[in-house]
């Protein structure tokens, strides 16, 4: 009688190896993307939180240290975003440019290595044992892999933003220091502020992006009608970053807003006294005061930031892939999860 002890063993060493690629891969691709996009995130966070009443004075005091950076309507035009960059680090350093960027790393990590391992696995389960193929399979699995990563790497994405809009360190002395201070001023629940609008966002924000790489990359492998100048993964994955902040920049806006209109917001920009707004009445008040525009505000410095992180994080994700199964051929062929999932 034939044994299928063996072959089975053999699956899920496969599988696990296979989970092992994802990891590591959506791990490197996550560093090193954040890495080289932390100055324009620093920048894009400044512009999107600034208070309606700063920029009034800045349109009107064009000599300040961030001069020219936004209209008082709140408009930022793309020659003056490099302006905001050179203002910062000559009037906060340089490593003003890269502020919040620790807990920016501790959280892109685990939440790239988790969302790239979990799509995988996930549209693997999902076409074996539902049938589902793409895109069905994708836009399930990347919803349940972006809601499990962004549950688990929420507080430390709200430290990173309020640090990124501080200057000169005036609420948050370090990481620890907002831990501390969160906890003490408003306890677990402080460090999950914005937590739901945040899942609300991310959530279709992964559904778009890992559909929208798997159809520009399948057309783009398909078709000569592109140009050829970078790999078709880095192509792909800037094509998706833009297709997807497109859609999603007015929920990105409203969840900076809320996380930094709270004990931090009034300790730094607010007027004492003032009270947290909750999703609902933040985006009413900013309708109501600043208008629909605002919902896109920094819309520059958002696509000069998102169109090389797409592009870096889906390029050495498939680049580690490739180097992976190089070093491995006979997992590498038996793989069960397409490469081009990100």
């Amino acid at each position: 009688m034939p044994s299928f002890r063996a072959p089975i063993g053999a699956v899920a060493h496969i599988q696990m190896s296979h989970a092992v690629e994802d990891l590591v891969a959506g791990a490197v691709s996550g560093l090193i993307a954040r890495m080289c996009i932390a100055p324009l995130d620093v920048v894009k966070i400044r512009i999107q939180v600034e208070p309606e009443e700063q920029r009034g004075r800045n349109a009107q005091h064009p000599g300040g240290a961030q001069q020219g950076t936004t209209s008082a309507r709140g408009a930022v035009p793309p020659s003056r975003t490099l302006r905001l960059l050179v203002s910062i680090a000559r009037h906060e350093g340089l490593r003003a440019l890269w502020q919040g960027n620790l807990p920016a790393v501790i959280m892109v990590v685990p939440f790239s290595a988790v969302q790239f391992s979990a799509v995988g696995s996930f549209r693997t389960g999902l076409e074996q044992s539902l049938g589902l193929s793409a895109p069905g399979s994708i836009v399930l699995a990347s919803a349940a892999a972006a809601s499990c990563a962004t549950l688990a790497t929420y507080p430390l994405d709200l430290l990173r933003t309020r640090l990124a809009a501080q200057r000169h360190g005036e609420v948050y002395r370090g990481l620890v220091d907002g831990v501390v201070s969160i906890m003490r001023s408003r306890g677990v629940r402080g460090l999950y502020a914005g937590v739901g609008v945040s899942i609300v966002e991310t959530v279709p924000y992964a559904v778009i992006g890992f559909t929208s790489y798997d159809f520009f990359k399948r057309t783009i492998s398909s078709t000569d009608h592109f140009p050829r100048w970078m790999p078709d993964a880095f192509l792909s994955g800037a094509l998706a970053g833009l297709v997807v902040k497109l859609c999603l920049l007015p929920l990105d806006n409203l969840k900076l807003r809320l996380q930094v209109q709270t004990d931090f917001f009034r300790s730094a920009q607010s007027s004492p006294g003032s009270s947290p707004l909750n999703g609902r009445q933040l985006c009413m008040n900013i309708l109501r005061h600043e208008g629909l525009r605002a919902f896109y505000r920094g819309f520059a410095p958002t696509m000069l930031k998102t169109i090389p992180n797409s592009a870096i994080h889906f390029g050495v994700y498939e680049a580690v892939k490739r180097a992976w199964r190089a070093r491995a051929p006979a997992a590498g062929e038996a793989t069960t999860t397409p490469p081009d999932q990100d």
